[in-house]
């Protein structure tokens, strides 16, 4: 639990503003639901997600030392007054992990090394030997219920019908600065 203590801090701070209420630039926090197709595939379990944020570390003589920790995805969050697009770059994640494993696993050996391939590392140590590395991935999927808190601000919609021939139409854009999955905390 002391991996979600200070996002959660964070959290209680900031009152749960509605995506139609939203104004540019304003600090909120909002809360709904994950709405889409879940455009993300998970690079381990290739699982289909909005969102995922899949962390490797590396056993040596005992102990662990980080390898890689990579995040993917943004996605489109429904509040019943309207929606937002959440961008998820540089926001801190306090999810529980839906999945783990070893390298060794034979079910996702093949799909470890892929992953670790496209990041430009080798499965392989200085010695000649095979990594031993545990995964874990943290998703967001479709229907999920999250709390975001970021910082707001309207642009053009790209797929959006103008109101009329002036106004072009425009969505709720969150940089998120924390993302915090609702099974995770009490979170309204």
């Amino acid at each position: 639990m002391w991996y979600f203590a200070k996002p959660l801090r964070e959290l209680r701070g900031q009152p749960i503003t509605k995506i139609a209420e939203i104004s540019g630039g304003a600090y909120v926090r909002i809360s709904g639901v994950i709405s889409g197709d879940g455009s993300v595939v998970a690079p381990v379990t290739h699982d289909r997600c909005s969102f995922v944020e899949t962390e490797m570390r590396e056993w040596d003589n005992g102990a662990t030392y980080p390898f890689t920790k990579e995040k993917a995805g943004s996605f489109q969050l429904h509040d019943g007054s309207g929606e937002a697009w959440i961008e998820c770059d540089d926001a801190k994640v306090a999810l529980r992990v839906d999945e783990r494993g070893h390298s060794d696993d034979e079910e996702v050996r093949d799909h470890v090394s892929s992953y670790v391939s496209e990041l430009g590392k080798s499965m392989l140590d200085q010695w000649g030997s095979v990594r031993s590395l545990d995964w874990r991935e943290r998703r967001l999927e479709p229907g999920d219920h999250v709390c975001v808190v970021g910082v707001a601000h309207h642009e053009a919609h790209p797929d959006g019908q103008p109101s009329s021939y002036r106004h072009s139409p425009a969505r709720v854009v969150i940089r998120a600065n924390l993302i915090v999955e609702r099974k995770s905390c009490r979170c309204p």
